[in-house]
């Protein structure tokens, strides 16, 4: 299996129509029983069956007991063999004890409140990547973000974005149908405060004084001074050179925000992962 194979699995397994419909009806899915509709239609079968030359497989959708979906197993053979039948019933008896496995990864709970992946497809009516680490991370806008960054820049592209008090960094990458997007929550090192960064995001987006004073909630004279300190900290000469260093370091802005949960400072060195 290649590299590009395995990114699909991970990545792009989850919008595939036919993994939709696996998920829709709980089934388990052998590719034998497939129509010859939904093998035209499955980018699984496009990219990885037919490709790879499997002649036989299964997809089935893990879930916990409380009905919560925990992932998904994929299994394929090359060759057809004697007593694959009796492999099949053996096989429907593992899942529950599968997805009690997977539910029980090693180390899930303490990271996927910090990092986590998703997958954006480009069609609207594909199915997001939904893992396990991604329910952390469910209000995000992930959308949003992908759709500007594919509209206005280059990929791969990594992006710091202020979200509910925390620093997210995001990097993207184009895949075939879509754009991965692997985030994680960052303690960025620079000379501004966290508040001053939150101006420098909406004069990098043109706003005047008095716009950034309604987004942010703050009066106009204290906008004034976050921006001469903003100036002075960047020793930048003008508007459109502060806002310059945040497009170099790749900052952008949540579309959506809790400006009541935001405290702190954004410190001075480097990008570390934070504990939260």
């Amino acid at each position: 299996m290649s590299p590009l194979q395995g990114d699909f699995i991970r990545y792009q397994l989850h919008s595939d129509p036919l993994f939709s419909f696996v998920r829709q009806t709980g089934r388990t899915q052998w590719l034998s029983s497939l129509t010859g509709e939904q093998r035209s239609s499955s980018s699984t079968v496009r990219s990885i069956v037919e490709p790879l030359g499997y002649e036989e497989g299964l997809t089935q959708c893990l879930y916990s007991s409380e009905g919560r979906y925990v992932g998904v197993l994929n299994l394929g053979v090359r060759r057809l063999v004697p007593g694959l039948t009796d492999a099949k019933r053996v096989l429907a008896l593992l899942f529950d004890s599968l997805a009690a496995a997977v539910e029980a990864g090693p180390g899930a709970e303490a990271d996927s409140s910090r990092e986590w992946v998703t997958f954006v497809p480009d069609r609207a009516d594909r199915q997001r990547l939904h893992d396990p680490s991604y329910v952390h991370g469910r209000d995000f806008p992930i959308v949003e973000l992908v759709g500007k960054a594919v509209r206005t820049r280059r990929l791969p592209a990594t992006l710091m974005v202020p979200f509910q008090g925390k620093c997210v960094e995001v990097r993207l990458q184009r895949l075939e149908e879509g754009t991965r997007a692997h985030c994680q929550v960052v303690e960025f090192d620079g000379p501004l405060s966290w508040r001053e960064m939150e101006v420098l995001a909406e004069v990098a987006r043109g706003r005047t004084n008095d716009e950034i004073s309604a987004i942010l909630r703050i009066a106009p004279r204290t906008v004034a001074t976050h921006l001469e300190h903003i100036l002075a900290k960047l020793d930048a000469p003008n508007r459109a050179a502060a806002a310059a260093y945040g497009a170099a370091i790749g900052f952008d802005l949540a579309p959506t925000y809790d400006y009541a949960s935001r405290a702190g400072r954004i410190g001075g060195g480097r990008t570390q992962k934070r504990e939260l």
